[in-house]
């Protein structure tokens, strides 16, 4: 993703607040504020977008098309929600901050040892590139469908030294095992999605 500069950032303030994810020993805190990791696991693996389709499914490596365009594999874990306060997962410096065609509004955070986060499909954001940012600090929200997203939603990313990776096993190894059960069943359920998808993309091209 690629953009402009945004709006003047306030001055960082720290949050308190439960990780939900560990990576290289950087704890990070759910983006979305005041979301646990439950629910977290609810609005993305366990929920059902309205348009499999044209929106694809929220887990990482899943096939987007760009609306029956060039296959794609999902690089990030999608969170459905509207109206969201979306919050740095750790502290860090921006990296990137701006709006893009398919990206809608996007803020890339640098957290140290490799580790950046990114956050993509948000509006109003209020930090910009170079801006030192706190653990759990406000920086965009979520406000209807942005970019190419069918529905209101965030993309949550982990890149570690520049590549993305899926941000499930973290959230795993981090959860309580009611969590891990929640987050295996999903998993397995996806599978099946996964194949309605398929059947639907086929029916539509014919």
């Amino acid at each position: 993703v690629c953009g402009g500069s945004a709006a003047a950032a306030p001055r960082p303030v720290a949050t308190e607040g439960p990780d939900v994810a560990v990576v290289r020993g950087i704890g990070l805190m759910s983006p979305i504020t005041g979301l646990g990791i439950e629910d977290l696991v609810d609005r993305s693996l366990g929920y059902v977008p309205r348009d499999m389709v044209r929106d694809g499914l929220p887990n990482f490596g899943a096939v987007r098309d760009d609306w029956l365009g060039l296959p794609r594999p999902h690089k990030g874990l999608d969170i459905y929600g509207d109206k969201l306060s979306i919050q740095a997962a750790a502290a860090g410096i921006v990296a990137g901050a701006g709006v893009a065609e398919k990206a809608g509004g996007w803020v890339k955070i640098g957290h140290g040892s490799g580790v950046e986060t990114v956050y993509v499909h948000v509006a109003k954001i209020s930090v910009r590139t170079g801006d030192r940012v706190a653990k759990g600090q406000r920086i965009a929200v979520v406000s209807g469908a942005s970019g190419n997203a069918v529905e209101p939603q965030l993309h949550f990313e982990i890149k570690l030294d520049g590549e993305s990776v899926d941000p499930v096993p973290y959230l795993f190894e981090a959860a309580p095992v009611g969590v891990q059960r929640k987050i295996t069943s999903a998993n397995q359920r996806l599978e099946s999605l996964k194949k309605e998808r398929a059947a639907l993309v086929r029916r539509g091209v014919e």
